[in-house]
């Protein structure tokens, strides 16, 4: 498929695949200010995890409680994830990225007025809901305005945002907890939110139309169409569904990280929080890392989005495993956290080559619908994960759940990687069959 980029409003150019799209000071600004709002969205996130250990204590739960709490948002992130990229297709993905920042800010606002197990589960599935849609409208306009030999690099950049937002987010809460309370954190962490939600109304978009040589006229993307391009490409499938298997790890990770360190090295909230703020924002270094990789890759062979994938694994594998066994080797806080600050940064760089070597499966006017299995995998496993963890815990220990969620993540991801190889160039022609599609900013 020939795609070509524009970058003016009112402006459309045809041009081969392989031409340079003109970058402009505008694409680059509204990039800084997607990261942003990614970076808030991982901030809500990621924070309860540093106010878990005063809501237990509050209320007594049982760790499978907590967990359920902590994953709850997942399931708001899976239940809307499909349906809110089918809209970010069809209507305008700037209103709809406008709209996600205002639900999650006020869900993430009514979690700080919760008053039981109950109100909690609600205020957090609604944080999901509410961020179901970004990723996939974000990706979907990042793949618009920048070409496809630096896909991966400015997926990796962005991803930046998730442990920087997620670092914050978590120190934020745990010195916020400490000082005023747990509830005080949901207030603050809303604010940023509403603001940003009024500065997206002002964003740029784009629309997708054919190639003169593929007949002209606006491209439209009927659901049936849609989703059985994505069914119908194997490979595409199976990268996404790596997303699923990585996150049994990284979603129970995500909610259990300040726990583990707490009991293990036995911190105090504060310092525990401190310490995963620390290998949190390694993950910001291994995702730009891991997307310039992959765009090295890339350009060496078609498969190489998944040869850098397959690179990342077993060392993400071997220093996580290192960390999680520290205190039963005998071996210090400082040998712990800087392995898992390693397995943060490995875990991190094969981000951008799934969502790159999706979005280069995809032609445009598929994109966000595509992404938005993303958060529907993640979700689904980082909603089942965490619970399951803290059962696990509850009937052994919380080392043992955490190790089998990394071997059984770790694991999954090569075996889908490795028959994803198979088909990968196969179901990459597929878009040809569909034209030339070219996209204009307007």
């Amino acid at each position: 498929m020939n795609e070509a980029n524009t970058f003016e409003p009112g402006m459309h150019v045809d041009q081969p695949a392989a031409a340079e799209p003109a970058l402009t000071t505008r694409t680059h600004l509204w990039f800084v200010i997607l990261i942003v709002g990614y970076m808030i969205d991982c901030a809500d996130r990621f924070m309860v995890s540093a106010v878990l250990p005063a809501i237990k204590a509050e209320f007594a739960f049982s760790d499978a409680r907590i967990g359920m709490i902590g994953g709850s948002f997942y399931l708001g992130l899976a239940l809307l994830a499909v349906p809110m990229g089918l809209l970010v297709d069809r209507t305008s993905r700037k209103y709809m990225i406008s709209g996600m920042l205002f639900v999650w800010s006020i869900a993430t606002l009514a979690m700080g007025g919760a008053r039981g197990f109950g109100s909690m589960l609600l205020s957090r599935i609604g944080v999901g809901m509410g961020e179901s849609g970004y990723n996939p409208a974000a990706y979907a306009l990042m793949s618009a305005w920048y070409p496809k030999r630096v896909r991966a690099t400015v997926v990796g950049i962005f991803t930046m945002a998730a442990p920087l937002g997620g670092g914050i987010g978590i120190a934020l809460a745990g010195y916020l907890t400490h000082r005023y309370g747990w509830r005080h954190v949901f207030g603050v962490m809303a604010v940023p939110g509403l603001v940003l939600a009024l500065i997206f109304l002002f964003a740029p978009d784009y629309r997708a139309r054919r190639a003169p040589s593929s007949g002209g006229g606006a491209v439209h993307a009927p659901v049936g169409e849609t989703l059985r391009f994505i069914v119908g490409n194997r490979a595409l499938l199976l990268v996404l569904l790596t997303e699923l298997v990585l996150f049994i790890y990284v979603g129970g990770f995500n909610v259990w990280g300040v726990v583990f360190l707490m009991r293990a090295f036995s911190l105090d909230v504060v310092h525990a929080s401190r310490f995963a703020t620390l290998v949190v924002l390694f993950g910001a270094i291994g995702a730009i890392f891991g997307g310039v990789m992959s765009d090295w890759f890339k350009r060496r062979s078609d498969l190489g989005r998944i040869h850098s994938m397959l690179t990342s694994l077993p060392l993400f594998a071997t220093f996580g495993m290192l960390f999680l066994l520290t205190p039963r080797l005998g071996l210090g806080l400082g040998f712990g956290v800087s392995m898992a600050c390693a397995a943060q940064f490995c875990q991190a760089s094969i981000w951008a080559s799934i969502v790159a070597g999706a979005i280069d499966l995809v032609p445009p006017h598929y994109r966000a619908t595509t992404m938005s299995c993303e958060p529907l995998f993640m979700g689904l496993s980082a909603f089942v994960a965490p619970p399951l963890i803290g059962w696990i815990s509850d009937h052994s220990n919380l080392t043992l759940a955490l190790q089998s969620a990394l071997l059984t993540s770790v694991v999954g991801c090569v075996l889908l990687l490795l028959a994803a190889r198979r088909s990968y160039r196969e179901d990459a022609e597929k878009q040809g069959l569909i034209g030339s599609i070219t996209v204009d900013l307007i």
